[in-house]
């Protein structure tokens, strides 16, 4: 007994020493931000990025230090990563719209309603309503069948209705995020796209730093790219661009 409550004991003290040394690292990093070493601020939050996985605190002023350093791809990279966590953070979009501005990209956005309703809530808000719905729907189920001759049946159907609805509803939101995954930024630019994926191709012309494509075909170490709102389309080196939605190698 004694042996197990000191594992409890010192699993906590661990989980506890993780967050206190993170938090010293996002510290530390912001400090270096206000002291104006962005170079030291961006590598301290990608750090805590690395360690502990996104955050949006630590994405907004990750895409601060970049920009303050003019590297406007990984700014606004940084940002699009953080609005995944929060669609509809006034900040996060105001300081995303002033850096696309500052670095003359545009992005074509959606106006359909689905799109609106979709960027209400994260991805991983979707993700567990639709798992709420799918748990109630069953159980509502089993409830009015348990009970068919009570008056809970009355409450349990409708339940087990209105989770069936949630679960539709909500992996049908999910299916637009798939669009995420082929998202990605130029991170250096101007990137030269070209014909085929080589580097001695010909050339078809360039994208800004910051400017969105949508990945096609992967070849090697290039991508097949097309930029939404226009007929460019073409070859990009792989380390020109990073995906939104960082990819597992």
């Amino acid at each position: 007994m004694k042996g197990k409550f000191w594992r409890v004991v010192v699993g906590l003290g661990m989980l506890f020493g993780a967050s206190v040394r993170a938090d010293e690292g996002f510290e530390r990093a912001l400090v270096d931000y206000h002291s104006g070493r962005f170079e030291e601020a961006a590598e301290g939050f990608e750090k805590v990025l690395e360690r502990d996985g996104p955050r949006v605190s630590v994405l907004q002023n990750l895409g601060s230090a970049y920009h303050q350093l003019g590297q406007e791809g990984r700014a606004i990279l940084a940002l699009e990563r953080a609005l995944l966590l929060a669609p509809r953070d006034p900040d996060l979009q105001a300081n995303l719209k002033r850096i696309r501005d500052e670095a003359a990209v545009f992005t074509v956005e959606k106006s359909d309603r689905w799109s609106s309703w979709r960027s209400r809530l994260s991805w991983r808000k979707w993700s567990q309503l639709a798992v709420l719905g799918a748990v109630m729907m069953p159980m509502g189920v089993l409830l009015g069948w348990a009970w068919s001759r009570k008056p809970g049946r009355w409450i349990a159907l409708p339940v087990g209705v209105l989770g069936g609805l949630v679960a539709v509803g909500s992996s049908w939101m999910l299916r637009g995020w798939d669009e995420v995954t082929t998202r990605a930024v130029v991170i250096g630019g101007p990137a030269t796209m070209r014909i085929s994926p080589f580097e001695t191709a010909q050339e078809k012309g360039s994208l800004p730093a910051g400017r969105e494509v949508r990945l096609g075909e992967q070849k090697g170490d290039w991508f097949w790219v097309t930029v939404d709102g226009t007929a460019s389309q073409g070859w990009l080196a792989k380390d020109s661009i990073e995906p939104v939605v960082p990819r597992r190698e």
